[in-house]
């Protein structure tokens, strides 16, 4: 909006194990595609149009990489059952699995058609550059609308830890997997949110030129970044010495929670 079948509220695999070695070929295989598509929507956090870009973005990394229609198929049918599974996690629909499990198999098959039309060429995809932008900047924004604006509760979570990223619903996505490094479950991903937190701090230079003399009332991303961080700290005070480590001097000491 984890393969074959990863546990939920455990990290995917790394899907270099699921790569279809047909004669030396980068072949996007079922089990592949399974991690890459899950993974997918949960960092897309409910947003089409940021999924879409991270498939364009797995689509300029892997041009060779195309889906027949029994993968398509395939692919439905392994993933909807994991998809129900992950979002039976979230306390908001909990309440309501009869009817989601069949809203979850249409919206399912909606979103695995899309990103075929991707990977075979349907839709037109512009740069990197401009897609890591688009990345990175709503990445951002989704944590900014957990973290900050629902900063009382949270990400909607049935159940809730601090060390499981999944059931975590204070969890920042660009802190957790950009910043800290973690392993997404892909390396494709792993690659993605590196190449975004590079671009993050092209945005903070950008954002201060173009801010200078500006009245306007709405959060950049530079400050919905430096909100995020604050409140990630607040509730992962553990996390701080890393962070400090990982943020560049200039941008860190933006940061409240990072330059007491």
């Amino acid at each position: 909006m984890e393969s074959g079948q990863v546990e939920l509220g455990k990290p995917g695999l790394n899907s270099k194990a699921s790569l279809d070695k047909n004669a030396g070929e980068d072949v996007l295989a079922l089990p592949r595609a399974a991690d890459l598509f899950f993974l997918s929507y949960r960092f897309s956090q409910g947003i089409p149009k940021l999924q879409e870009n991270i498939w364009k973005y797995l689509a300029l990394e892997h041009p060779s990489w195309k889906m027949s229609q029994e993968l398509i198929d395939n692919l439905k049918r392994e993933v909807s059952p994991r998809i129900e599974k992950f979002v039976a996690g979230s306390k908001d629909t909990r309440a309501h699995l009869e009817q989601t499990s069949q809203l979850i198999k249409q919206s399912i098959g909606a979103e695995i058609d899309n990103m075929a039309a991707v990977f075979n060429g349907e839709e037109e995809i512009e740069n990197k550059e401009a897609l890591l932008l688009k990345i990175c900047k709503d990445v951002v924004d989704r944590d900014h609308n957990w973290l900050v604006v629902h900063d009382a509760e949270g990400r909607p979570r049935s159940s809730k830890s601090s060390s499981n990223p999944i059931v975590d619903p204070f969890l920042s996505h660009f802190c957790y997997y950009g910043l800290e490094e973690k392993k997404t479950g892909a390396e494709e991903y792993d690659k993605m949110f590196q190449e975004a937190k590079k671009t993050l701090w092209g945005i903070f230079a950008e954002e201060k030129k173009s801010k200078q003399g500006s009245t306007t009332s709405r959060f950049t991303t530079s400050e919905k970044f430096i909100g995020v961080v604050n409140n990630y700290i607040e509730t992962h005070p553990d996390k701080k010495e890393i962070l400090q480590q990982k943020i560049p001097e200039n941008i860190r000491l933006q940061i409240p929670s990072l330059s007491l």
